[in-house]
């Protein structure tokens, strides 16, 4: 009676056994497919970082690109015009129908991107002189022709 006893008490067991099994073979499946959406998540979300590296990348080449290509106002260009023949901060001033600490101010940018320099004349007065940058800037804008004629308008 031993092992009939042993079988029947294996039995409820049993039983409790098979349904752990199964709700464990439930939680597996549901553990399976989340694992598979993450998977394919995960794949989306490195395709979108990768994307975005390739925009910031471009971003910062495109950045680059606008530093390296100076834009002055269109009186920082007057006054490039204007030292073409050396002319001092005054006579600047003068042509430009402003202050001179405006002028100054203009100059000082120019000068800060290397389209402008100084020398000091004989008169012992300092002189603004355009640089090679300077003369190039004007032709790449169209203000002045490579014959260095100045274009109207």
């Amino acid at each position: 009676m031993g092992i009939i006893t042993d079988i029947l008490k294996d039995i409820p067991l049993s039983a409790v056994l098979r349904e752990r099994l199964a709700d464990q073979e439930k939680k597996m499946l549901a553990l399976e497919t989340e694992n598979l959406a993450l998977k394919n998540e995960n794949s989306d979300l490195k395709a979108l970082v990768e994307n975005l590296r390739q925009e910031i990348q471009q971003t910062k080449d495109i950045q680059k690109e606008k530093s390296h290509g100076i834009l002055l106002e269109e009186i920082e260009e007057n006054i490039l015009l204007s030292i073409r023949k050396a002319a001092t901060l005054d006579q600047v001033a003068q042509t430009q129908q402003i202050s001179s600490d405006i002028a100054k101010m203009h100059l000082r940018k120019l000068f800060d991107h290397g389209l402008a320099t100084t020398r000091q004349g004989a008169d012992r007065k300092l002189y603004w002189h355009i640089k090679e940058p300077g003369t190039k800037y004007l032709i790449e804008h169209k203000r002045i022709t490579q014959q260095g004629v100045p274009v109207d308008g």
